[in-house]
């Protein structure tokens, strides 16, 4: 009886400890809010985690088309933002609030813009309560739609820091969109979590292999082991995946398993290639048909 007592008292003061070990810590969380297409005005959003939405009022500067400054005004003080900014103003600015923990009081703050031709970026500055200081700066968007064809789509944003998706636009098998799983990390930028980045075109066949192609064979999408093979000449293949980096899997219409596509890019032209290094590299429309580039 006495060993019993001992032992509910023992886990009676573990959960005591971890309580005060939680107690203050400010959840992990994400608040949004829009700078509206105006020039001048202001919004409301939770920018210091006090629970009460405070008055941020902005003000564009912009020249003829573009804007390169903006400036931000909360609880009386005037940020000036210069760094990494470069938007329409006419355009929205979708804006998130990151909160990480309660360790320095300060949060993120991830800024999407939009400038020539529907490109996108994300700046992101760090909000002390004092100070706006910049952090870093991106391609992509992490808020975006996903289409699964032209008419069906679904509305993707970040509400989570710790699983979210960034949306690239890539330039090596056609203009496509590929988004990458991330989390925030510890200075406010994102890390990658995923091995891979999965293309949102949808299983269009619009692509045809112009020639035979060396490629590794996977059994399926969840094999780790490749084996040496060939992508036939008049195959109609859609992009599925990629590292990023040195390969893109494509799906085969008709058939099972991916096969893995081989690239070099070391800052010129963007080439195809063996990996045993007994077939000459060639550019991608030398090796599909149907491939189409943004200009």
């Amino acid at each position: 009886m006495k060993e019993k007592k001992i032992i509910l008292m023992m886990m009676v003061l573990i959960s005591m400890a971890f309580v005060a070990g939680c107690a203050g810590k400010t959840k992990a969380s994400v608040t949004p809010f829009t700078i509206p297409g105006d020039l001048k005005g202001s919004v409301q959003a939770d920018i210091n985690g006090d629970g009460s939405a405070e008055e941020i009022s902005f003000e564009k500067i912009a020249d003829e088309y573009i804007s390169q400054e903006l400036i931000l005004t909360i609880d009386g003080k005037d940020y000036d933002l210069t760094e990494g900014i470069y938007f329409f103003p006419e355009d929205d600015l979708k804006c998130f609030v990151i909160r990480k923990d309660d360790k320095d009081k300060s949060e993120y703050i991830y800024i999407q813009q939009t400038a020539e031709n529907d490109y996108q970026s994300v700046t992101i500055y760090r909000y002390t309560g004092s100070e706006m200081q910049y952090v870093d700066e991106f391609d992509g968007a992490v808020d975006f739609r996903r289409y699964s064809d032209a008419d069906n789509y679904e509305e993707i944003s970040l509400t989570d820091p710790d699983d979210f998706l960034i949306c690239y636009v890539e330039q090596v098998m056609s203009t496509l969109s590929v988004t990458e799983r991330c989390r925030v990390g510890d200075d406010g930028r994102p890390l990658e979590t995923d091995e891979y980045r999965y293309y949102i075109s949808g299983a269009n066949w619009d692509i045809t292999s112009a020639t035979d192609i060396p490629a590794g064979i996977l059994k399926d999408e969840k094999a780790k082991e490749e084996s040496q093979g060939t992508l036939a000449k008049g195959v109609k293949v859609t992009p599925f995946r990629t590292d990023g980096k040195t390969f893109i899997d494509l799906k085969a219409e008709g058939e099972d398993g991916i096969y893995r596509i081989y690239y070099k890019d070391d800052g010129g032209p963007i080439v195809v290639i063996d990996k045993s290094g007994s077939w000459e590299s060639r550019g991608f429309m030398e090796c599909f048909d149907g491939l189409m580039f943004a200009g």
